[in-house]
C-alpha cells in the first residue's frame, strides 16, 4: 500500500529570508516616521527660539516701543501657530505603506534592486501574478538575490539631527543668557509677552570717570 504523500511545505530558508526582509521594511518604517517627526520638531523649535532670542536682544539694545513689542508678540504667536500646523501636517504625512518604504530602500541602494524587494512584499501578502507556485518561486528568487545585496536605509537621520542640533544650540544660548544676565532676560521676556503693560526697559549703566578723580 502506497503511503499518502505529505503536504508540500514552504522551504524554511525562504520563510526565514522573507521574514528578515519584512522586519527590515518594518524597521525602516519606524525609522522614517521618527526622522519625519524629529525633523519637524527640530525645525519648529529652532525657528521659534531664534525669533524669540532675536526679539529679546533687540529690545535690550534699542528698547522697543509698545507698538513694536505688540507686533513682535503677534509675530511670535504667528510662528507658534505655524509650528503647530507644521507638526500636525508632518504627523498626518507619516502614514507610510509597506510599498512606499520598500521603494525608498530600493532607490537608496546603489546600483538599484530591480524592484525585487517590493515585488517580494507584494507577492508575499497575496498580490499574486499567476499561480501560487509561480508566486512563491518568484518570492524565493527575489529573497535569494536580495540576500547578496547590502540594502541601504529608506531615509537618513542627518537632516533631523542637524535641525535638532541647531535647536539645542539655541536652547543653550537662551540658558546662558538667563544665567549670566537674568535681569535683562526677564525684563525682555516681560516686555515681549505683555506688550501692552507699562514695563520700563533696563538701561545698562556705564562708569563715567570725571577728570581729576
Amino acid at each position: 500500500m502506497k503511503a499518502p504523500e505529505e503536504p508540500a511545505t514552504v522551504p524554511v530558508a525562504k520563510v526565514d529570508l522573507l521574514g528578515h526582509f519584512k522586519r527590515l521594511v518594518q524597521a525602516n518604517t519606524r525609522r522614517w516616521k521618527t526622522a519625519i517627526l524629529l525633523e519637524a520638531l527640530g525645525l519648529s523649535a529652532a525657528g521659534l527660539l531664534a525669533y524669540l532670542w532675536a526679539a529679546f536682544l533687540l529690545d535690550n539694545q534699542v528698547h522697543l516701543s509698545r507698538l513694536s513689542r505688540s507686533l513682535a508678540a503677534l509675530g511670535f504667536l504667528a510662528g507658534l501657530g505655524w509650528a503647530i500646523a507644521h507638526l500636525v501636517k508632518c504627523w498626518r504625512a507619516i502614514q507610510l505603506t509597506e510599498d512606499q518604504v520598500a521603494l525608498a530602500i530600493e532607490r537608496s541602494t546603489p546600483g538599484g534592486v530591480q524592484n525585487r524587494l517590493i515585488n517580494a512584499m507584494q507577492l508575499a501578502r497575496g498580490d499574486r501574478l499567476g499561480g501560487k507556485e509561480l508566486s512563491e518561486a518568484v518570492v524565493e528568487a527575489n529573497c535569494l538575490q536580495l540576500q547578496q545585496l547590502q540594502l541601504n536605509q529608506a531615509t537618513q537621520l542627518r537632516p533631523a539631527i542637524v535641525r535638532l542640533g541647531v535647536a539645542g544650540a539655541l536652547m543653550l544660548f537662551g540658558l546662558l543668557f538667563l544665567l549670566f544676565d537674568p535681569s535683562h532676560f526677564v525684563n525682555a521676556a516681560s516686555r515681549l509677552f505683555m506688550p501692552l503693560a507699562t514695563i520700563d526697559p533696563l538701561y545698562r549703566t556705564t562708569l563715567v570717570v570725571e577728570p581729576g578723580d
